[in-house]
């Protein structure tokens, strides 16, 4: 069964929830900045639905999550990511 966001700020992104095929391409820590790395990201909510949590791990790069979320006073979303090479970002 498919959780849904119960917190109201989130709610237009509940169309990500589920598996997707993703295309990683002109990353900087990629050899070649034209490769093209294909894999599975997945969203899904976290928290009783106040969160979105989003998790790349199939790739042959670095597995990273994302935790996504956003202010009630404020349009924009603020994410939060971290992957296995310890990089931490905003």
């Amino acid at each position: 069964m498919k959780k849904s966001i119960n917190n109201p700020a989130l709610k237009s992104l509940e169309i990500l929830i589920g598996e997707w095929e993703m295309e990683l391409t002109n990353a900087s820590f990629l050899p070649n900045k034209s490769d093209k790395i294909k894999g599975l990201s997945t969203f899904e909510v976290t928290e009783n639905g106040g969160f979105l949590i989003e998790r790349q791990g199939d790739i042959p790069l670095p597995w990273s999550r994302w935790v996504m979320g956003r202010d009630d006073s404020e349009q924009n979303y603020s994410v939060l990511y971290f992957d296995d090479r310890s990089v931490s970002r905003k």
